[in-house]
Parts: structure tokens; C-alpha cells; sequence
């Protein structure tokens, strides 16, 4: 089965920093969000020149910043931001690093208020006929300007003999001490983190010389000052050999959690090298080995990068590394979280050019937007030509084809739940004029920007979820969230996570047992959490996939199955009355059950007439229990329950295809969410509790919104409707409307959501907006002004082998 997530959504986004050659190029950021590049242009066997490109609209445009001349050739570059500051003193410096063919070691310190003006420092001098085709800078991750610690590491190599070497400088490099050489290895990499709440660590990797070229790394406790003793990462994986070792560190001193990850390389057909990588969680002290980045058969993954977010406190990771098919040679970028190290996010292809295999694109950061990072990455030809970058953040410059091998192959799935709940479209279908009378049938184009309606903002990612079906709040605050997510050495698993912070990290509860999918959350009166959705042990030939309803009374961390139903496959609704009463709705079947015990023990209700999917509970403030769905000859349905053994009166829709959300207004009036038959997204309501309903035009100005999944009322009484914008969109929108549903308008995008599956209201104000189908993702609504409009969320959904 296809487990492996692709998104190639950011094609069509990337930009160009340089255009010509490229020999040799390093990347860094400053903490307002500028990020610089640094670029030599010129051949081995010409006096140097590196151009310093500088970006500070967080990518979006980059111009020649600084010129670096040198009167040799340059052979390794890397660059550092140094806002460094201790009492009275102060310096600004971008310090370009490069060794060249005379055997020196250099700092080319530029001004950053007067890029025309640089100082070089000589960091040392190897002598000629010393190759240094190597290095590497780091300084303490802290927020600037501070008082910082350089490193920088550099390889010497003399006929078949190597060494690297170690200095560093406490002055911001006016001055470099404390050198240390270690015989024997080459390919060095240097970075630091925190380790605890008043010190760093630094660490250092290498290749040893000769046969298997195993990977080693050490580490420093003392920042630099002293070194502990080499311990070999590799040893006995069984590759023919190692190269291309990188080290970072998380920023977040709770998670002294440090990564390295290296090229594994078999005999040299096409998918012989894959990456590996190793992980410390106590700061270096212990590792664990040997662990597949990425090994994707047929295809070579080669050069790896690795950078922590030095600006503030980080557990994140982001890496980016080539993915070469021969024909083509990928850029991909993924991350991981410091609390869970090996559960890297699905890979990403990012770039719009083709890359040389064996140049390795580099991680950069520009705080102030995103969440994660960008990445850089050269041309092809003979030299490289070109640098480009590519981000998350960035607006496409032109049309770009989206894919995803998101969700688990459909074989491994159960049919009608190869999407939640079907969505019917017909191409070609006329849609009829005769809809409704009284009908407002209005739609503005207005944006939220020019509204006032608030947009949305992510708040954090949700485990490795690849759908959010519900949200809820628990009276202590806690949020929890509904999913479904991919796991390694299966498929789908249902899971729910908790954050206690708002939303801005999501951690998982114990596992719920045989969940398979998630459709549906409640938190009760009286503090119960219940969960509905699919039982399924996959790992069972003779199993039959079933709706299945979950409890727990302790806030998550036990659970109990407490309703199974055989006759459907999933509980799609779960509501609480007034009274109390739960009730849950399924299909396929359409069956509705109740439970008056907080959720310990479920009966049928009566049945509804010719239902298939109750996708959507209500109660209204006179009592009266609503469902929503749709009907077995495919037809959507409003059933309305007053009591007694029989639901009552039957709206039947001619048009809508299915109804997804329900809702009463403060002012009484109910709304419906539904998909139209002609492949739109509409709102239906009515002024008469259900009797009669008048039809919007379709959300949306080119019909990108194909059905409406949920409703919400705020404080301010204003509506908003989550929008299903299909398979493939990566995309979906939020609509709003401020006078009671006479108009609808945009209210924001969540980026990498195909669907908005449910919204929820805080207490004081706040709402959540839930979403998925390809990546599980949670946002916030933001008030006009806070952040930007158009938010992405990172790829959330594991890589599955």
C-alpha cells in the first residue's frame, strides 16, 4: 500500500536570490526576520568574490547586499549573524566564513549598518598545499544581540590525510582561542544548544578516514572550552560508507534533544544512498542509532541540512536534503518535533528548479513568519548556476499542480470512508432558477481584511494527523482534538490530543482502543470526554469495520468502549441537550442513539425514515432535536424530533446532496451547512423552525467551496461557515456573515486543510477551526491586524514506509 505523503503545493512559489555561478554558498538569519546569503561566484583558480544576498520581506524579494573580495580563491563559505552586545559594548557584524587555496581560515566581518565596510580576521593559517574543503559556524543559540560564543570548524587535508579542527571566539570574533585538532577525520559539522537553564553544549560530527567512514560526534560542556570523547554513531549498519554528517540541537532548554544526520551509502546504483540519522535526548550524554530518514526505494537521498531556530525557545527541527530519481532532483524539506525525535513529518518536495544531487540545499529561518523554515538550494550545470529560495509562506508566482499520497491506500481503508462522507457533484448539471422564494441568494467578494472579520492563524500542529474531524473544550480549559492520523507500522490509528496551551502544542492521550477513524467530540456537563467514530483491527482478515463510541471520565488517560453498532460504520454527530440526554449520530444506516447517564450506556431512538448519514445534531431552545444528513436515494434530508416515538416532520431537500451542519442563530433563525447537487457549497436557513428553507448562491467566487462541514455563532452574533474545497485544494476557507446570513464573505484561508470540519467557540471568545483530509491542522481566529492573512501549516502527516 501507498503509506508515503507528498505535498507539492509550494510549486510555483519559489524565488531567485542569485543568478550565475555558484561555487560555494551559506545562509543564516537575523532575529527581525532578515535572512542573508552569502554566495562565492568565482572558480578555484580565481581570486575570490562572495556576494552577500539579503532578504526583509521574509523572502519574498532578496538584493545584492555586500560584496566580499579576497585575493585568493575561495574555496568553502558559510556565514553567521553576530548581533553580539555585553555592558556598554556592541558589534553588528555578518560574519562570512571561508577558507582558500593558500590553506587560511577567515571571518569576513561585515558591517550590517554599513555593508560596504568588512574587516577580515584570519582564523588560521594551514599553509600552502593544504586542502580545506570544509566548514562549518555556530554560535550559542540565544535571542540577539547577547553575548554569544562563535565556533567554527574546518577540515585540513594533506595527500590522504585529514584532520579537523575546532576554534572559537567569546569577542564576536575580534579574536579566535582555544584550537583543537583531532587526527584521523574529515566532513566536520558544529552546533550548540542549551542544556539546562544556565549553560550549552556544543557539537561536533565527522566522518573517520577510511572504510566504512563511520560517523562520529562529540561534544563540548564547557562551550568549547573543553572536549569529551568521540562516540561512533555507525558502526556495524552495514553501509559500504558514510559522508555529508550534520549536528543541531534543539533551542528549547526542556528538550536538550540533538539530531545528526548523515549520508548511508550501499554500492553505487540509483537508491542505494538513503539518510540516516541518530538522536540524543539528554543532551548528547546517550544516543540512539541508526534510524531511517529516509530510504524510498529506487531513489537516492543524499545531503542533508539541519539548523535550530536560535531566535527563541525551539523544540523543532527542520531538515532539508535531495531526493534524486535520476531524471530529477528534488529539494525536500521535513521536521520533527524534540519531543518525539524519530517521528519525522512527511517529506515535501519545495522547489520549482532542478538541483545538482550532490549540492546540498540549506535550512533558514525568518522569524516573523511561518511556522518553520525556508530553504535554499542551487541550480544545475557545470558550475552551478543559480540560487533560489523556497518557503511555506510564499505566494505562487504562477499555476502549479498539486498532489498527495496522503491518506492510507484505499484497499487498506473501508470503502465509504475513502472521504468522511461522500460529496456528490454532477458534471454538466444545470442548476435549477426556481430555488426558493424569498430567497437572498447573495454572496460578497468582500475579504475579511475589508470587513473586520477576523482570519485565521495556526495555532499548532496536531501530532501526526492527517484529519481533524472535531474539536472540543473541557472546563479546565483544555482543548482537545479529534483525529486520525498514520503511524509507522500501520494505517490509520484514531487519536486524540490534548494542549493545554491554547492550541499552541498538541500532545496525544493514551490510545483508544481499536480506533480507526474519528469523526466526532464532546465534552459533557459534567466533564466526560466521548469520542465517536470506527473500531477496526486491521490486523484481523475476518474484522468488520463498525461505529464505535469512546469514553473517559479522567480527562483522557483511560478510556472505555462504551457503544459499539455493527449496522453502521461511523458516528458521524454527538450532542448533549438540555436535559442532559447524549445523542450520537451514524451512518451508513442512519441509526440515532441516546444515552441519559453521561455517556455510560446507549439506546436506538426511533428510526429515521430512509436516512443513510446523520451527519449533524441540533437542539434548538424550544427542545426540538434536529438531524441532518442525507437520504438513501442520495437526496439531503432535515428530520426534526419532538418527541414521542417517531421523529416528526421531514424536510426533504430536493437540491442539496447532503446536509453536513446545523445551527440556531441568537436570533432563532436555523442554519444549515450543506452540498449542493450541482458540486457547490451553500448555507440553508429558515425562519420557520424547519418548515421552510431559502438557498445562498455557492460560497466562494470560482467554486472552490464544494460543501459546507460546519456552522459557528460568536459573541459579536457573527456566522461563520467552515468550507470542503475537495480532494487536492491543500486549501480551504472560512465564509462569514455579520448580518444574519443576508450576505456571505470571505473570512480567511487555512492553508494545507482541505476542509474545515469543525468550529468552536471558547468561553471568552476565541474560535478553533479544525481541518484535514490530507493534514491534520488546527487554527485560531485572529483579530484584524494580528499576523498575517494567509498562514501555512507545514506538512503534519508522518512519512509512512
Amino acid at each position: 500500500m501507498i503509506l508515503e505523503g507528498y505535498d507539492t503545493s509550494a510549486k510555483g512559489s519559489n524565488r531567485t536570490i542569485h543568478t550565475g555561478p555558484v561555487y560555494a554558498y551559506g545562509t543564516d538569519n537575523a532575529d527581525n526576520g532578515d535572512m542573508y546569503v552569502a554566495v562565492s561566484t568565482q572558480p578555484f583558480d580565481t581570486d575570490g568574490e562572495i556576494k552577500v544576498y539579503r532578504s526583509t520581506d521574509h523572502g519574498d524579494t532578496w538584493s545584492l547586499w555586500s560584496t566580499v573580495g579576497h585575493g585568493e580563491p575561495i574555496q568553502a563559505v558559510d556565514v553567521l549573524v553576530g548581533q553580539w552586545e555585553l555592558d556598554e559594548m556592541s558589534t553588528d557584524y555578518v560574519h562570512v566564513f571561508f577558507t582558500d587555496t593558500a590553506g587560511n581560515v577567515v571571518d569576513a566581518r561585515v558591517d550590517m549598518t554599513a555593508p560596504t565596510m568588512s574587516d577580515h580576521v584570519t582564523i588560521a593559517s594551514e599553509g600552502l598545499g593544504k586542502n580545506l574543503p570544509f566548514i562549518s559556524a555556530a554560535r550559542d543559540p540565544m535571542p540577539s544581540p547577547a553575548a554569544f560564543t562563535l565556533y567554527v570548524t574546518w577540515e585540513v587535508g594533506s595527500g590522504t590525510s585529514h584532520q579537523v579542527k575546532v576554534k572559537l571566539s567569546t569577542v564576536n570574533g575580534n579574536a579566535w582561542t582555544n584550537e583543537v585538532a583531532y587526527s584521523g577525520y574529515q566532513q566536520p559539522h558544529v552546533d550548540a544548544g542549551p542544556f539546562g537553564f544556565d549553560k550549552h553544549h556544543v557539537y561536533l560530527t565527522a566522518v573517520a578516514d577510511g572504510f566504512p567512514n563511520d560517523v562520529y560526534v562529540k561534544r563540548s560542556i564547557d562551550w568549547g572550552t573543553s572536549w569529551g570523547d568521540w562516540t561512533n554513531l555507525t558502526s556495524g549498519d552495514g553501509a559500504d560508507y558514510h559522508g555529508a554528517p550534520v549536528v543541531a540541537a534543539s533551542t528549547d532548554a526542556a528538550y536538550p534533544t540533538v539530531w545528526v544526520a548523515y549520508g548511508h551509502y550501499k554500492p553505487v546504483v540509483l537508491g542505494a544512498a538513503d539518510l540516516r540519522f541518530a538522536t540524543s535526548e539528554d543532551g548528547g550524554a546517550s544516543w540512539t542509532k541508526d534510524q531511517v530518514l529516509s530510504a524510498e526505494q529506487g531513489f537516492d537521498e543524499l545531503m542533508p541540512d539541519m539548523v535550530g531556530y536560535r531566535t527563541g525557545p525551539s523544540r523543532w527541527m527542520n531538515v532539508v536534503y535531495n531526493h534524486d530519481r535520476s531524471a530529477r532532483t528534488d529539494v525536500v524539506w521535513r521536521w520533527v518535533s524534540g519531543s518525539t525525535p524519530a517521528n519525522w513529518w512527511a517529506p515535501r518536495p519545495v522547489n520549482d528548479h532542478d538541483t545538482h544531487p550532490a549540492a546540498g540545499p540549506q535550512v533558514i529561518y525568518s522569524p516573523g513568519v511561518g511556522p518553520g523554515s525556508g530553504a535554499v538550494y542551487a541550480g544545475t550545470g557545470s558550475p552551478l548556476t543559480n540560487l533560489y529560495f523556497a518557503a511555506p509562506w510564499l505566494t505562487p508566482t504562477g499555476s502549479a499542480a498539486a498532489s498527495s499520497r496522503g491518506v492510507a491506500d484505499e484497499s487498506q481503508k473501508p470503502g465509504f470512508l475513502a472521504r468522511s462522507a461522500p460529496v456528490h457533484s454532477s458534471q454538466g448539471h444545470e442548476s435549477s432558477d426556481q430555488i426558493v422564494p424569498g430567497e437572498k441568494n447573495l454572496v460578497s467578494s468582500q475579504s475579511a481584511t475589508q470587513t473586520g472579520l477576523p482570519h485565521w492563524v495556526f495555532t499548532g500542529q496536531v501530532g501526526q494527523a492527517f484529519r481533524v474531524a472535531g474539536l472540543a473544550r473541557h472546563p479546565s480549559g483544555a482543548l482537545y482534538a479529534a483525529a486520525t492520523t498514520s503511524e509507522v507500522d500501520s494505517a490509520n490509528t484514531g487519536t486524540v490530543f490534548r494542549s493545554d496551551d491554547g492550541g499552541a502544542t498538541w500532545e496525544p492521550v493514551p490510545a483508544l482502543p481499536l480506533a480507526w477513524w474519528l469523526d466526532s467530540i464532546l465534552v459533557t456537563d459534567a466533564g466526560t470526554l466521548l469520542v465517536g467514530g470506527m473500531m477496526y483491527d486491521w490486523l484481523d482478515m475476518d474484522a468488520v469495520a463498525h461505529a464505535a463510541i469512546y469514553r473517559s471520565d479522567d480527562g483522557g488517560e483511560n478510556w472505555w468502549v462504551v457503544a459499539e453498532w455493527m449496522d453502521a460504520g461511523t458516528v458521524h454527530a454527538l450532542l448533549q441537550r438540555a436535559n442532559g440526554d447524549l445523542v450520537a449520530g451514524m451512518g451508513p444506516g442512519g441509526d440515532v442513539l441516546v444515552s441519559v447517564d453521561d455517556g455510560e450506556h446507549w439506546e436506538p431512538m426511533p428510526t429515521l425514515p430512509d436516512a443513510e448519514h446523520v451527519y449533524a445534531l441540533m437542539e434548538t431552545a424550544d427542545e426540538t432535536l434536529y438531524a441532518g444528513g442525507n437520504r438513501t436515494d442520495e437526496s439531503g434530508a432535515i428530520y426534526r424530533f419532538a418527541g414521542g416515538d417517531d421523529w416528526g416532520a421531514v424536510t426533504e431537500l430536493d437540491n442539496p446532496a447532503a446536509v453536513y451542519a446545523l445551527m440556531e442563530g441568537a436570533n432563532e433563525v436555523l442554519y444549515a451547512g450543506v452540498a449542493f447537487s450541482d458540486g457547490t457549497g451553500r448555507i440553508m436557513r429558515s425562519f420557520d423552525g424547519g418548515e421552510n428553507w431559502e438557498l445562498s448562491e455557492p460560497l466562494g467566487e470560482n467554486g472552490e467551496c464544494i460543501a459546507v462541514r460546519a456552522l459557528l455563532e460568536d459573541l459579536d452574533e457573527a456566522i461563520y461557515a467552515g468550507a470542503d474545497t475537495g480532494d487536492g485544494r491543500f486549501t480551504s476557507y472560512v465564509y462569514g456573515s455579520t448580518d444574519g446570513g443576508d450576505t456571505w464573505l470571505d473570512a480567511g484561508s487555512l492553508f494545507m486543510a482541505g476542509a474545515v470540519y469543525d468550529l468552536l467557540l471558547a468561553p471568552e471568545g476565541t474560535a478553533y477551526a479544525g481541518g484535514g483530509d490530507t493534514y491534520g491542522v488546527v487554527y485560531r481566529a485572529a483579530s484584524l491586524g494580528v499576523g498575517g492573512h494567509h498562514v501555512y501549516l507545514p506538512i503534519v502527516m508522518r512519512n509512512l514506509q
